[in-house]
């Protein structure tokens, strides 16, 4: 783990970006980070299936997530 920019996206299952989650230099360690349930609009985000984009310096994976109300 070290220092970093990490930035956390949420797309729907259409591609399209819902909200960024997350967009800001950590320091290295565990870091929690809330969903406040409202897209990049200021609307709900409904109950579905949603895909995390996670960069972390160089690394970048995709995660799958369900959000049930």
């Amino acid at each position: 783990p070290v220092d970093g920019d990490v930035e956390i996206t949420i797309f729907n299952i259409m591609g399209q970006e819902v909200m960024t989650l997350a967009k800001s230099h950590f320091c290295a360690g565990r870091h929690d980070v809330a969903l406040n349930g409202l897209d990049k609009n200021g609307g709900l985000i409904d109950s579905g299936t949603y895909f995390l984009h996670i960069r972390a310096g160089e690394y970048s994976t995709v995660k799958k997530g369900i959000i049930l109300k």
